[in-house]
């Protein structure tokens, strides 16, 4: 799986034979089960994850109730924003929905691989702001938009989620009841 890592790196930015090597030896690849938790609040996220296979969700305790924040499948990279860059503890968790193949490295490995290889400063820079731009559009659609146009936007976006995503963890996402996302599927006729 490290060549996996290697191979989508290095279409983000042509990377160094050395830099290669360095993060080929730097990870450590895992499978977790359905619903692993990955990262609890209260713990400091110290990896970084990117997805082979699987799917993960992240969600925020408020009540009783488990408020979806994001959704992360194959080739995607997974953290806890503030805990990851700041190492303070998390407000949020992670955990896989599916069985879940990745390979990850830990903060301090990336950060000394910043710092020797400058190089994979752009790399970063550039999935930071593929995050970031994902993050805006979601924010100003959850905003902008009505609950049937942000399940349309959802649908057309990530058509492949719908059937692996359960319906309140979507519901959820959504900014919506689960009642009115059933609603809404049944009137656009999927189920």
């Amino acid at each position: 799986m490290p060549q996996t890592v290697i191979n989508f790196l290095d279409t983000i930015y042509p990377m160094s034979g050395s830099l290669k090597a360095t993060i080929s030896e730097s990870l450590i690849c895992k499978t977790f089960p359905k619903r692993f938790p990955l990262l609890e609040e209260g713990q400091v996220c110290k990896n970084i994850w990117f997805i082979k296979k699987g799917l993960v969700r992240a969600y925020y305790q408020q009540d009783d109730n488990e408020v979806t924040s994001w959704f992360m499948k194959e080739n995607d990279v997974i953290i806890s924003v503030s805990s990851f860059f700041d190492q303070l503890p998390s407000h949020e968790y992670i955990k896989t929905i599916e069985r879940t193949e990745v390979a990850y490295i830990s903060y301090d490995k990336l950060e000394a691989i910043y710092g020797r290889f400058l190089e994979f400063n752009i790399v970063g820079r550039i999935i930071t702001q593929k995050y970031y731009t994902l993050w805006d559009k979601y924010i100003r659609d959850l905003r902008m938009q009505t609950s049937k146009e942000r399940y349309l936007t959802f649908l057309q976006q990530y058509p492949d989620l719908v059937s692996r995503v359960p319906a309140e963890y979507l519901a959820s996402f959504l900014g919506m009841t689960a009642s009115t996302l059933s609603r809404i599927k049944a009137e656009q006729g999927v189920y």
